[in-house]
């Protein structure tokens, strides 16, 4: 008997990283994929944390009142400043202080990811992970640090009852990809959500030793064929300066 293997490509308007690090939003950006900045494309989050967040309508997500200016400090002595939402304890990593001017940037990405939400086809993507994100030992207080943000009760349920919340308040149809890097056993599974193993001890050795991960969501999204329904062409000079200052 023959059989013959079609490969179905999965087509989206809009494919929205939601965590637990930057890694996705960096892979969509490396594939052409990333068509607008959104609040959690550079955070560090437990998915417990981002269910309050959508719940909220991410009320107070980097207001003066919610947001702590951090800093984790190397083995070598260098600081490296960040900002951590008290409120929903999210880790805003690539923000080095507050500022009101960074609260209408935020503001401005929190209307573009409301809006995407109605779009008709829509993926959101979640990079439920456990293992190490830095593979790495001369960066022990990162893990120490990033560790801190899962102390929380974090569970796939989490990421189920998001993608429910968002069919139901939203106007487009939704679906979820979960890239884990734990098994996941088949009864806690759902047939509606689309799940990929990423096996760390084999993905670690490839691309950037501090972005392993990186690499190994990059080479998932090829392989499961992930494509937006309309295309980014290649961006002018200007645009790209203006896509990165708005990052």
């Amino acid at each position: 008997m023959l059989i013959i293997s079609i490969k179905v490509t999965m087509k989206y308007d809009t494919i929205i990283p939601i965590g637990a690090n930057c890694r996705v939003a960096q892979a969509l950006r490396d594939l052409k994929l990333r068509q607008a900045a959104f609040p959690l494309d550079w955070t560090l989050n437990s998915a417990q944390a981002v269910l309050a967040l959508f719940k909220s309508d991410f009320d107070n997500f980097f207001s003066s009142a919610s947001c702590q200016e951090k800093v984790t400090t190397s083995q070598k002595g260098k600081n490296y400043p960040w900002v951590l939402n008290t409120q929903y304890q999210i880790g805003l990593m690539h923000e080095h202080h507050w500022s009101e001017e960074r609260v209408i940037t935020y503001q401005n990405r929190i209307n573009a990811l409301q809006q995407s939400l109605n779009a008709d086809r829509v993926l959101l993507i979640r990079w439920d992970m456990k293992a190490p994100f830095h593979n790495d030992p001369t960066h022990a207080e990162h893990e120490k640090r990033d560790t801190d943000f899962f102390e929380q009760e974090d569970s796939i349920a989490h990421c189920y009852a998001l993608k429910d919340l968002c069919n139901e308040k939203y106007s487009g149809k939704i679906d979820l990809l979960i890239f884990h890097a734990d098994e996941i056993k088949e009864q806690d599974k759902r047939p509606d959500v689309c799940y990929h193993h990423i096996d760390f001890s084999t993905a670690k050795t490839k691309g950037k030793v501090k972005e392993w991960d990186r690499t190994a969501i990059k080479e998932a999204l090829i392989a499961l064929d992930i494509q937006l329904e309309n295309p980014i062409t290649e961006l002018s000079r200007f645009a790209k300066m203006r896509s990165y200052f708005s990052r």
